[in-house]
């Protein structure tokens, strides 16, 4: 858990291959996973660089990612070698053009903060970016108090920077659901009327005319009728989280499930710093306070 931590809060992680490394299969594509394909799947952020020291047949992902040879240096050979990549015009260069475009759009709403004790859904976060480049609808369903919310907030923190814009959409009603589209209208200083229906229609057909990718988030749709034709169009990404698991004719789903036993108890760990395993597992799985549906939503 720790170790995921440091993943996502460096600028950058360095890999040292050999043959020794991708032997341990869980450590090796953790770190390349979380590292890379979740945090910086195009490439362009040089999230992770590989230095290798001894010759290693990688993952056939890996061969894309370019790396630091550094075979046949002694220790202080390796460490120059390596410093003197990182300092290079071309790398620092490209950090200082991704740390800026790690920048939120202006327009920002999300229904969270960023969560610092955010875990458990780092495979879930990395689907979701994989199913907008796909389609461009997506919905995330499972049972009450599963995290969905909670999921979508963090994706929309993480990922957001890639989106000319970020709104949050409250879509349990549908009063509601057109006020927080007609505040959005205001937001883009649109010409409104006082018909909500209407000034909210005007707000999604300006949407979809724009050229950059947006992203809306209907939080907590009752069902795919409720928003079947509030779903702009264009390069808008809509993300719907729902109960209801019926979504196939109209997104792309997917099902958040309750955490496993090993990431709360991971979970457990981090948060208060103990080492007693056992016990974590025990609590789990005595009911205590993991069973309930409403846990994973409040920890993740």
């Amino acid at each position: 858990m720790w170790m995921d931590q440091a993943l996502m809060n460096s600028a950058q992680t360095l890999a040292i291959y050999s043959p020794d490394y991708i032997k341990d299969v869980a450590a090796y594509s953790k770190a390349e996973l979380y590292a890379t394909w979740w945090q910086d799947p195009g490439g362009d952020k040089r999230k992770l660089i590989p230095v290798q020291v001894r010759e290693t047949v990688v993952t056939p992902l890996m061969t894309m990612v370019s790396r630091i040879d550094v075979i046949g240096l002694g220790p202080q050979e390796a460490a120059s070698a390596v410093i003197e990549r990182l300092n290079a015009s071309d790398e620092t260069e490209e950090r200082a053009r991704w740390r800026i475009g790690l920048a939120l759009p202006e327009i920002f709403k999300a229904a969270y903060r960023p969560n610092p004790n955010f875990s458990g859904r780092f495979e879930a976060l990395e689907s979701l970016y994989r199913s907008f480049q796909e389609r461009s609808v997506v919905a995330l369903v499972g049972m009450p108090g599963v995290g969905k919310t909670t999921l979508a907030a963090e994706y929309c923190h993480r990922f957001g920077g890639r989106y000319g814009g970020v709104w949050w959409v409250r879509a349990e009603q549908e009063t509601i659901m057109l006020s927080d589209l007609q505040s959005l209208g205001q937001k883009l200083e649109l010409p409104l009327s006082n018909n909500v229906e209407a000034d909210a229609r005007a707000c999604l057909d300006h949407l979809a005319s724009t050229t950059k990718p947006w992203l809306l988030v209907f939080d907590n749709a009752r069902s795919p009728d409720a928003v079947r034709s509030w779903l702009p169009t264009g390069a808008v990404r809509c993300l719907v989280t729902s109960r209801f698991t019926e979504f196939w004719d109209i997104a792309q789903v997917s099902r958040l499930d309750q955490w496993s036993d090993a990431a709360a108890t991971n979970y457990l760990l981090s948060r208060t710093r103990r080492q007693d395993a056992g016990g974590a597992d025990r609590r789990w799985g005595s009911g205590a306070i993991g069973r309930a549906p409403r846990w994973p939503a409040a920890s993740s």
